[in-house]
């Protein structure tokens, strides 16, 4: 399965809006990144729909293309969601592969994002989740290095990133998430084992600990036709 142009654009423009662009900075007109990495009008106009999909730009009408503020304004869940529990609720067995772990310095959209200096280090964790040995969800999520010191790939490959944050003294009091849907590209497409463009749900999180700092961002990509959301909505004036 070969990569599609626009899917590599989209990687492409993911990695300059993160290493170099500030929020709500303008982006180059569509005629200029035809230009600049030599592919079709076509090819950019599908780029930048999927980096809309992914909340990475939004669009002013007779302005342009602006770099979105990725800090969350999304419903709060009704309670604390965990992979985890939820395929255990199911009947199944939940088991997590770390395909990378990286201790790197933060970019700027991610040192806007967990509010740290763009010179400090952050921990950066791509997992696999899957349930009876199936992949169901890819997650890549990012943590502040003074939230918990000393963080290594075996203890993320043998506990639940939650059980780690409570023996770090950081007790998660909220969580924000935002779900929508999309297509599968081609690497999320590679790792759940799925052809490409199936239907897909995107969600991005942001955890808060006892003192409102965020201490955890993860954007996920599930298999849309194996996952789903219940969501208990309560009359509080009952």
């Amino acid at each position: 399965m070969n990569q599609p142009l626009y899917d590599r654009l989209v990687d492409r423009l993911k990695e300059k809006i993160e290493s170099t662009l500030q929020v709500h900075e303008k982006l180059s007109s569509e005629r200029e990144l035809v230009k600049e990495y030599q592919v079709s009008r076509t090819t950019v106009r599908q780029a930048l729909l999927e980096l809309e999909r992914l909340g990475y730009i939004y669009k002013v009408h007779g302005k342009g293309t602006f770099v979105a503020d990725n800090k969350l304004n999304a419903t709060n869940l009704a309670t604390m969601y965990s992979f985890t529990d939820k395929m255990l609720q199911e009947g199944k067995v939940p088991t997590t592969k770390v395909l990378s772990f990286e201790k790197i310095q933060a970019s700027k959209r991610v040192s806007h994002v967990l509010n740290v200096s763009i010179e400090d280090f952050v921990y950066k964790i791509k997992r696999v989740r899957l349930a009876n040995d199936q992949p169901m969800m890819v997650e890549t999520t990012y943590l502040p290095v003074d939230v918990c010191q000393g963080l290594t790939k075996e203890k993320v490959e043998s506990k639940a990133l939650y059980t780690i944050f409570e023996e770090c003294e950081q007790i998660v009091k909220m969580a924000e998430e935002e779900i929508f849907a999309s297509i599968m590209r081609y690497k999320e497409a590679m790792v759940l084992e799925v052809p490409l463009n199936s239907p897909a749900l995107y969600l991005s999180r942001l955890a808060y600990n006892q003192r409102n700092q965020v201490v955890e961002w993860t954007q996920s990509v599930a298999r849309a036709d194996l996952f789903k959301y219940t969501i208990t909505h309560y009359n509080e004036s009952l």
